[in-house]
């Protein structure tokens, strides 16, 4: 035998097992993983989940800002007059004079959601709920609050053990994000598939009633008046059941039931949501739901170190008036980093979507624009505060200039940004 040859098997054989060990270690990337420290200095390191929804890197973190950092820029008498011109040409004098007596010249455009993805997150430091700071990607420091359900919200880490320790928001004073080590192995598997709607078929991972996105995550109601839960890791398609309020299950053993009696499989469902890079997220409500199957061996999504884009929105933003103003942009007075998220509704899918995913915004009318991504999709969006006349503007920063044009929605014609 040629010395060569049991070299080649060894080489095979190292490539078979490390590409075995790869694709395993693969598997834990999209999960959130990190250290959190208590009030009496202990710490525990391990994958994290909010309460029993989120657990991946592009799942995302509902909170608001406590100051807005944008608010100082901002022409207000401006933004006002637009307002009051708005409800005046809508209302009667009655309803004037009550607007002009209650109409607030403090903060025009009051406190706002903020939604950003876990893997763009490095840092949270708690004070009771009422002082917390995130620390973004890019460095920069903000203080969180107000209506958000996952600020505040109770975690599970799982560290190895059996059963996962269950934590209380306010008993941390802070957490931290970081990849989790080869090796480590998740709790679950990510729920991936493709979803059948009235409006067109959407592929990607999947949180089912907006909360279930893992295989150890059940599926309940009621079969022939009996309460039933299935592990959706053991369903191969969920189906809206013909002329009643309930779903066809079919198992990955070929058997199939009927289920109803709750809101995971009826009406009460508080949508679909489907994750998918070229778009962001879209939830596709009940009415809209026709049939999902779920597809196996997908991951579990986008990695730790794939969240590198943390610049700030840069573009051109062309007026009605023919002008076009370019440089930094700060979107609807809140919003001026790529980890930023705009939000839309079509045909009452509504869509969350990273801005570096969005190449063109086009203003159609007051209540609504087209978006263009950078796939080349096109969605005309609306029922939103990003897509009408509720949006407060666009900050313009140009060249070397400290402060910025403010523009108002009326104005503008569309927005061109830089990738």
């Amino acid at each position: 035998m040629s010395r060569s040859i049991p070299l080649i098997i060894g080489l095979l054989l190292f490539l078979i097992i490390s590409g075995t060990a790869a694709a395993e270690d693969s598997t834990n990337q999209g999960f959130i993983y990190g250290t959190v420290t208590f009030q009496n200095g202990e710490s525990q390191t391990g994958f994290l989940r909010w309460d029993s929804e989120e657990a991946f890197w592009n799942d995302l973190f509902h909170t608001g800002y406590r100051d807005n950092p944008w608010l100082e820029f901002i022409d207000q008498d401006k933004l006002l007059a637009q307002r009051r011109k708005e409800y005046y040409e809508s209302h009667g004098l009655l309803d004037r004079i009550i607007y002009s007596f209650e109409e607030n010249d403090d903060d025009p455009i009051g406190w706002r959601m903020l939604l950003i993805r876990y893997g763009d997150i490095v840092r949270i430091e708690i004070n009771d709920g009422e002082d917390d700071f995130m620390i973004t990607a890019d460095g920069s420091r903000h203080q969180i609050g107000g209506y958000g359900n996952d600020d505040g919200a109770d975690l599970l880490l799982y560290d190895g053990q059996a059963e996962p320790t269950e934590i209380e928001w306010n008993d941390l004073v802070s957490m931290e994000f970081f990849p989790a080590p080869a090796g480590a192995v998740p709790y679950g598997e990510r729920l991936y598939g493709l979803v059948e709607s009235s409006e067109g078929n959407f592929e990607g991972y999947i949180q089912w009633d907006v909360s279930e996105c893992l295989s150890i995550d059940t599926l309940d109601g009621r079969i022939d008046g009996e309460n039933h839960d299935y592990p959706m890791g053991e369903i191969r398609s969920i189906a809206r059941a013909y002329k009643q309020d309930a779903s066809v299950i079919v198992l990955k053993d070929g058997s199939s039931v009927t289920m109803g009696g709750s809101n995971d499989v009826e009406s009460g469902n508080r949508g679909i949501m489907v994750e998918n890079p070229e778009w962001g997220r879209v939830i596709i409500p009940w009415k809209r739901f026709q049939k999902l199957t779920f597809i196996d061996g997908k991951g579990s999504g986008s990695s730790r170190e794939s969240f590198t884009n943390s610049a700030p929105i840069t573009g051109d933003v062309v007026l009605k008036d023919g002008q076009t103003l370019s440089g930094r942009l700060v979107f609807d007075l809140d919003e001026g980093w790529h980890w930023d998220i705009f939000n839309g509704s079509s045909k009452d899918l509504d869509f969350n979507i990273p801005f570096p995913l969005i190449s063109d915004i086009t203003v159609k009318d007051e209540e609504s624009c087209r978006v263009t991504l950078r796939s080349g999709r096109v969605l005309d969006l609306g029922d939103n505060q990003d897509t009408g006349k509720k949006n407060g503007g666009i900050l313009v920063f140009s060249g070397t200039e400290s402060k910025p044009k403010h523009v108002l929605w009326p104005e503008i014609q569309s927005v061109q940004l830089t990738p």
